[in-house]
């Protein structure tokens, strides 16, 4: 539910459409974009970066000693954040991103192994691994209740955390 009413529901007018119009003009000239090259090279980078930070977390798991179809079914997963995560292609943007583990890879892990690899990267220019950030508090687990399967209480339980944020520019 939207917290606040809209102001019209009806169509736009023909002057709503020009000053849109005119807008984007603006835009165009006063904020530049990134060609479509530009978005799909930062696309594959995304998609590399997704691959790279699964792959290690793989690598942490068995190094703790996890069985191997443990270690395959941890995931791992990187989500962007900022401006890119807005929508904003401005030319030389950088790219946020949050890594999220599952819970048997530590902050130290993240700090020791993988900000070397990401470092190491060849698309990642000005990494900025951010080890004071502070981890979004876990609400306190529901009270059991009798009604529920254990499989619906299981869905309720957090399995992963937010590990850190990085930036990357392309």
């Amino acid at each position: 539910r939207p917290s606040m009413q809209a102001i019209s529901t009806e169509p736009p007018t023909p002057l709503h459409l020009a000053y849109t119009e005119k807008l984007n003009a603006y835009m165009e000239q006063a904020v530049p974009q990134e060609s479509k090259d530009r978005q799909q090279k930062r696309i594959a980078i995304l998609s590399d970066l997704t691959s790279t930070f699964k792959q290690w977390v793989h690598s942490v798991c068995l190094a703790k000693g996890l069985a191997q179809p443990v270690a395959e079914a941890a995931g791992g997963a990187l989500f962007t954040s900022g401006s890119y995560r807005l929508g904003l292609n401005e030319v030389g943007m950088d790219i946020d991103a949050v890594c999220v583990a599952p819970r048997m890879v530590t902050r130290d892990d993240f700090f020791e192994t993988l900000k070397v690899i990401l470092e190491d990267h060849e698309s990642i220019h000005n990494l900025v691994a951010i080890a004071g950030a502070p981890l979004a508090p876990r609400p306190a687990p529901d009270p059991p209740r009798h009604t529920l399967s254990p499989v619906r209480q299981a869905r309720r339980c957090p399995s992963s955390r937010s590990t850190t944020a990085t930036s990357t520019s392309t």
